[in-house]
Formats: C-alpha cells, structure tokens, sequence
C-alpha cells in the first residue's frame, strides 16, 4: 500500500503526459511550419559524412555543421533498419525530447535536493511549461531538444563541481557536445548557469575552475572538432551578417516582464507569430510559488543547499528579466548587452532566456510546496484532519498545474499536437518529379509549402528567399522592374503584397537567368496548411489566385497540368547542373557527394567556359590533367572555369574547404571512442 502512494505521483504524471502528446503516441506525420520532413527518397540519398557545402537551394556554404547527427546521421541510421519516416521522426526526436525533459529535470532536483521525493513535479513543470509547448509545438525540435537536455548537463557539471570525478567529467562532456549538436545556442545559455553556478562555489579561484572543467570542454572541443577546424581555418562568419543586427531585438522582443516571470509564453496558446496575447491572472501564482522558496531559507542547515536555492532564486530573476528583450523595465539594458557582450549577439530573439526561468521554477516550485506540505502534515493541528489536509492540497496542486496547460489538455494546440496526412496533391507532385531523372530546380513562389518535395537532383528556390520588401539578392534584386498598379489590387493595406515581389519576372533578362539557375519549373504551392497566403493573419485565398493569374501573363512560361491545387508553370528553356557556354558538349555529371563532381567534356574549339550552376564561392575548384583552376563568378553570382584545351576531357570539380571537415572528423572520432572506452572500462572495474 505505501509503494503504491508513492507510485500515484509518477502514475499521474504519465497519465498527464500521454494525454498532451497523445498524438505523438498515434499513426500520421508530426509536421509542423519548423519540424523537418522526409521522403524516403530523401532519407535514401543521405551521404553518411558531414558536407561543407550544402545543395540546397541554389547551394550554399554551411560551415555549422553540429546538426549533422540530429538532422541526417541518426534519421538516415534509422531508415538503413527499414522503418517508416513516422516512426523515425518519433524515435529520432519525439521520444527523446520526452525522455530527457522528464528524467533530466528529476535527475537536477535530486541533485539538488537528494532527500526530497517532490521530484516528479520537477518534470511536470519543466516538460509542460507554456514556453516549450509553444517550441515543440511550432516544430522547433533542435531546440526542443537541446532544452531537454539542459538540466541533465547542469546535473552532471554540479556534480563535477562538487566531486572531480574523472567518469563524471567525461560524462558532462559528453553531454554537453550532445546538446551542442541540437542547439549551440541553448548549450551556450546552458554553459553560463553552469559558469554562474562555479561562481556562487568556487567565486574567484581560478585554479578550481580549471581543474573542474578543463576536461569536459577539451572533450566537447574534440568531439565537434570535425566542423571548427574548418570554421577556423577558413576565418569565415559563421552566421549571416543580418543574424547580428540591432534592429530586429526590438521587433522580436515580444514577452513583457509580468509575462516572462510568470512562465507565460508570449504566443501561448495560438502560437501565431507576432501575436501575443493579454496577461492571464492564474499564472501569477506561479512566480509567488516559486519564489516562497526563500521563506524556508532559514530551515536549510546545509550550506551547500543554502546557496542552491539563493541560486536558482537568482537564475529565475535573470531569466525572467533578459526574457522580455528590450521591454521595459530597463530594456536598454539587453540591447547593451547585446551589442558588447561577446556571444549575446546570438539571441536577437530573447524568448530563449526563458529556459532559465524554466530551470528555475522547475526546482524552486516543488522545494516550496514540499515545504508547504510538511507544514500541512505537523501532529501540532488543532484538528486531527491532517491527512484530509494533505491530500486536498495535492490535489489543488496538480488541479492548479493543470489549469495552466489547459489548452493542451483538450487538444486545442495546433502544430506538432496536431498530426498530419500529405495532401494527395503532393504526392502526386513529387511523382512527377523524381519520373524526370536530369537536373533541375523548382522555384516556389512565394515560398516552398511543408509538404512540397525536394531532393539532390531537384533542390528547391523559394522566391522569398531573394526578393521581397526586406530582401533583395542579386540576381534578382537587379532584375526588379515597376510593377504596373492594376497588380496587387486584392492586397490588404498593411499584409504583404505577394504579387508585387513578382516583379523581377517582367524584366526580358529574367528567363535568361532562372535558365542559368537550372530552373524547370515554377510552383505555386496548395497552400494546405494556410500559413503561406495569409492578410491580417488569417489565410487569403485571393492572394494566391492573383500570383497565379501573374504568371499566366508571363509568355515564356508555360502551365503543365501536374495537379487540380497545385499550379507549375514550366520554363522555355533552362541549363544543366553544369554547362558550357558555348557549342562545346558536357557529355555526363556524377555527384560523388555535394562537394565533389565528376564531369565529362566533349570540347572543340578552345577557350570554353564550363558553368556551375551553384552560388559563387572561391572555394569551388576544377582540376584537369594535374591543374588546378580556380571558380570565376559568372552572371555575378554563379560559379564558372575556363578550360584552354580541347577533345575529350575528364574534370574534378570539388569544394576544398571539405578536406578539413575530413581531418577534424579523425580527432572527432578518436575523442569519441577514447571518451567511451574510457567510461566503459571505469564502470567494469567498478562492477568488478
């Protein structure tokens, strides 16, 4: 009977969890506007090493190559045993996402209170709060993930702190280069609180700190060395210029200050963009609960105890503060930080502070109530009703945490909560496509719908990507023309006006270019989701019928009849993954990998100029009878080679930044296998 009152919390907590992700636990796709989608014929193409240069789109250079792991390593391991892409998607993500939060939150508040039995609550708050529904919900699983893994890193960095243990330095290495691979930026939050916590123990002796971490992070180092030697060597940004800039904090500093203490995410529960809601009162008690903490502060004999719960107190105020971004109170105070302090500059969206106060309340809330409820039990009641007392105030407890998430509960979220069938439309889409094995692009307008198909062979342009209000690339910024006013008369005043993007299309050089860009087909996606075509925030069919009444006006383009919703238009002529711009012949094309090609030549009269229909980077190399050729721009943004000799010709044309991605990958592997020997071997000899 006493094993099975103490089972009722855990049994009630699953309960709870399979009733909000009830739909991960059923058949369907889990996709939402962020979550990553495959076809098996995408999973089939999987190369098994980590690329410098990534083909999609119209190819680009991708020197952050910590997802490699979470977005293609284990999904391509998990399809090589034959499984479909629901139950991948599950046990990829899903499923350790829902492990971690739970077990890892539990793990630190029994790290942090080893005595108390409240630690089911910790998982509950820290798995279920308003802001990671709203992240995995929106599809956001790299940093779904790499929230999960937060508290169990914390817990073994504690650890290390407290006891240098040589197996717990190399477990929070380890864990720490895992969470790196979901989210650096989270692991970067992840490895301040760590910092601040060394802080509240060590305070200023250097000594301790080296000897406490020089391990983990020469591990964590070694086991990511496969992408920053390159990141190194090649002295090159690691995050677009715009990732950087001051002005989007302000515009994406939706959270106010009562919202961000209060746990309440800004979006919750729509989570529409942009669109954030009035504050609800319930959650006022949460940040009462949590902070009570400091009231039994005088009941804590252990120092080390003492200073945990000062500290987490701390971090939740910090959290909640840095959440709201530029709000007031003080919001200059986060764009000084973020303009001075190295690595702030990373979170131009400040909702990620919220993990801190997640942290925070996660191990606060259940230490007060743990408090509360001692009291409630004491013999020296007027009445002998404590029982009753208790178990009433349990079960206010798990009503109230409920009430919170009530949204979830009766299955209003959308997203992730939500699974999905593909629309017949886009199967049918992606038959016609792969039917059709030479190279080509499509180029979606205004953007590349969640379902719509992809591959090696046929990247995806979507036109968003180069020109819009706030965008404009080369090439096709210098091919905006005036759009006449009869077009864009079905937009709303203050929405984006899609139409009007289009104008690039009216200039007589633009074929010349998407032919150049290898692109077949024009698509206007089936907007089966309504997220595309949307006026004050809700979905506008008129929109869309306008784009594709636009593009019937344009004579080189033609409409092919694929499917009822989805319109393609096909382009007069377009070029090959590589051609030559002239009369001489390009006889075949092997990709080896995205960063290596093998072309033939048939070339007559010399000099020829052979055209790699990728975005320009000096990088790109062809080499010919032990020659090397450097790649010229060609229309100002492709890549092109001049070749002086004639006849027959056999030609290499490779990234050579990815010879360094091969070296570091060797002092990866090593790390990891030295890393887990070594653990295997420490936990034999301690069976022994």
């Amino acid at each position: 009977m006493k094993r099975l009152k103490k089972s009722l919390p855990w049994l009630a907590l699953f309960f709870l969890i399979l009733l909000v992700f009830r739909n991960w636990f059923s058949g369907g796709e889990i996709a939402a506007k962020d979550a990553p989608l495959y076809f098996q014929e995408n999973l089939r193409e999987f190369s098994w090493q980590p690329s410098l240069w990534s083909n999609l789109g119209l190819g680009q250079y991708q020197p952050l190559l910590f997802s490699f792991f979470y977005l293609v390593f284990l999904p391509k391991s998990l399809f090589w045993l034959h499984l479909p892409w629901e139950l991948i998607e599950r046990l990829a993500w899903y499923a350790p996402f829902l492990l971690f939060s739970l077990w890892g939150a539990y793990y630190l508040y029994k790290t942090v209170w080893p005595k108390s039995a409240w630690g089911f609550l910790a998982s509950l708050i820290y798995s279920t709060n308003t802001f990671i529904l709203m992240i995995i919900g929106g599809g956001q699983v790299s940093i779904a993930l790499a929230y999960s893994l937060a508290p169990l890193v914390l817990a073994l960095f504690f650890q290390v702190i407290k006891q240098r243990r040589r197996p717990r330095q190399i477990g929070a290495g380890l864990a720490f280069a895992l969470q790196v691979v979901f989210e650096p930026r989270i692991a970067f939050l992840t490895g301040f609180i760590v910092f601040f916590y060394a802080l509240y123990q060590f305070r200023w002796k250097l000594t301790e700190y080296c000897k406490a971490f020089w391990l983990p992070l020469l591990i964590s180092l070694g086991v990511h060395f496969y992408w920053l030697l390159p990141l190194f060597l090649l002295k090159r940004p690691p995050f677009p210029s715009e990732f950087s800039a001051s002005g989007w904090v302000g515009f994406l500093s939706f959270a106010d200050f009562s919202k961000s203490l209060a746990l309440l995410h800004p979006n919750w529960p729509e989570n529409i963009f942009g669109k954030t809601y009035f504050f609800r009162p319930e959650f006022l008690l949460l940040p009462i609960l949590a902070f009570s903490a400091l009231l039994f502060s005088q009941r804590i004999k252990n120092l080390v105890q003492k200073k945990n719960l000062l500290f987490f107190a701390s971090l939740g105020l910090m959290g909640a503060f840095l959440a709201k971004g530029t709000n007031p109170p003080f919001g200059e105070v986060y764009l000084w930080l973020f303009k001075n302090v190295p690595g702030m500059n990373l979170f131009r969206d400040a909702s990620k502070f919220y993990l801190l106060t997640a942290l925070s309340y996660s191990i606060l809330i259940p230490f007060s109530l743990s408090e509360i409820h001692k009291r409630l039990s004491t013999k020296n009641l007027l009445f002998s009703t404590k029982n009753y007392l208790t178990r009433i105030f349990l079960l206010l407890v798990f009503c109230y945490l409920l009430l919170l998430i009530k949204p979830a509960i009766g299955g209003e979220l959308n997203g992730t909560f939500k699974t999905k069938k593909i629309p017949h439309d886009y199967l049918v889409l992606k038959e016609f496509l792969i039917s059709q094995p030479e190279f080509f692009r499509t180029f979606w307008v205004p953007k590349q719908q969640r379902f719509g198909f992809h591959s090696n062979n046929h990247p995806v342009i979507s036109s968003e990507s180069f020109s819009t209000d706030t965008v404009c690339l080369e090439p096709f910024c210098s091919l905006r023309v005036e759009m006449p006013e009869n077009w864009g008369e079905k937009c709303f005043p203050n929405d984006r006006c899609y139409v009007r993007e289009l104008s690039f299309f009216l200039n007589p050089q633009t074929e010349k270019v998407l032919a150049a860009m290898a692109i077949k087909y024009i698509i206007v996606p089936f907007d089966s989701e309504g997220e595309i075509f949307m006026a004050e925030r809700q979905y506008n069919h008129q929109q869309r019928e306008e784009v594709e009444t636009f593009l019937e006006t344009i004579a080189w383009l033609e409409k092919v009849e694929v499917t009822e919703k989805i319109a393609v238009y096909q382009v007069s002529d377009y070029q090959d993954h590589f051609f030559l711009a002239d009369a001489s012949v390009v006889k075949s094309i092997k990709m080896i990998n995205p960063t290596k090609y093998l072309v033939s030549l048939e070339i007559d009269q010399p000099p020829a100029t052979l055209v790699f229909s990728e975005t320009y980077d000096e990088l790109w190399q062809m080499k010919i009878d032990g020659e090397t050729i450097s790649s010229q721009l060609y229309l100002g943004f492709l890549n092109s080679f001049f070749i002086e000799q004639t006849g027959d010709l056999e030609v290499m044309v490779e990234f050579s930044g990815q010879q360094y991605v091969y070296w570091g990958g060797i002092v990866s592997l090593l790390t990891l296998l030295l890393s887990g020997g070594y653990l295997v071997f420490s936990f034999r000899q301690r069976k022994a």
